[in-house]
């Protein structure tokens, strides 16, 4: 049984802002650790929130931050509709009063569209570094989808995870190329993506290139071979290794697993 009591305090201040279009952050001033209105040790606090379609005591959600803190996130919103939120301070016994609620409209969706045409052309060096030039076609956006307010490239090695990824993101939303830099012999995926007030849009098709002497090597239809591949290893647990040759004429790409060569 708690030693203490629940708290009387109330965080003030409340607000929230649209961090992308299905995330909210909401601030407030928070409670002084102070025993006579805390009445014990604040662990942390409570973000409810609810549609404004919705009544709070029927379809409140909440989510719990730990720490005296000031901010936190909400995310999992509907993109471009009103909701309320409130908070509350907590400890080992239990929750202290509702604050203020405050009223707030998340941001538009993302694009939902993506670039396509992808492209890669060799740039020389910049800075120093091999360098590539990354082409694309832009995208229309719908009414309920955000401003863009430019792109972003993500690319990787071929033989490693998605998570591993570099990002180039492009402040200007009429921009339909970029360099990047790249190590010369190393395949690479790449996807290119609109990205606004509601964040990231989706993803385009992966392309695969790689550098070879002054050449680019690409092919944007080896993207289902390499994923079926990787899935492969990754059942089987074991690592997968991609090998570029190319002759005068032709372009191999080679898959080593566990199970056997594949050529294209």
């Amino acid at each position: 049984m708690s030693s203490e009591d629940m708290p009387i305090a109330v965080p003030t201040n409340v607000m929230a802002e649209g961090y992308n279009g299905t995330a909210m952050e909401v601030m407030w001033t928070p409670v002084p650790q102070v025993r006579e209105i805390a009445r014990g040790k604040i662990l942390g606090y409570q973000i409810n929130w609810w549609h404004y379609t919705e009544q709070a005591m029927d379809y409140r959600e909440f989510i719990r931050h730990y720490g005296q803190r000031d901010s936190g996130f909400v995310i999992g919103l509907i993109s471009d509709n009103f909701y309320y939120f409130t908070i509350q301070v907590y400890n080992s016994a239990g929750l202290g009063p509702i604050s203020e609620y405050y009223f707030q409209e998340s941001l538009h969706a993302p694009a939902a569209g993506y670039p396509e045409e992808i492209r890669v052309y060799s740039a020389g060096k910049h800075n120093g570094h091999h360098a590539v030039e990354v082409w694309w076609r832009g995208i229309h956006i719908t009414q309920p989808e955000g401003n863009i307010h430019g792109f972003v490239i993500f690319y990787w090695h071929a033989n490693e995870d998605y998570r591993s990824a570099c990002r180039h993101v492009i402040h200007d939303h009429h921009a339909h190329h970029a360099h990047i830099e790249v190590e010369p012999g190393v395949v690479y995926a790449i996807r290119v993506a609109a990205w606004g007030e509601g964040g990231y849009g989706h993803k385009s098709l992966t392309t695969y290139f790689t550098i070879e002497g002054n050449n680019i090597l690409v092919d944007s239809k080896l993207a289902s071979t390499v994923e079926a591949f990787r899935s492969t290893a990754s059942v089987l647990n074991s690592p997968i290794a991609l090998v570029y040759i190319a002759t005068a004429t032709t372009v191999y790409l080679y898959i080593l697993s566990v199970m056997n060569w594949s050529t294209l």
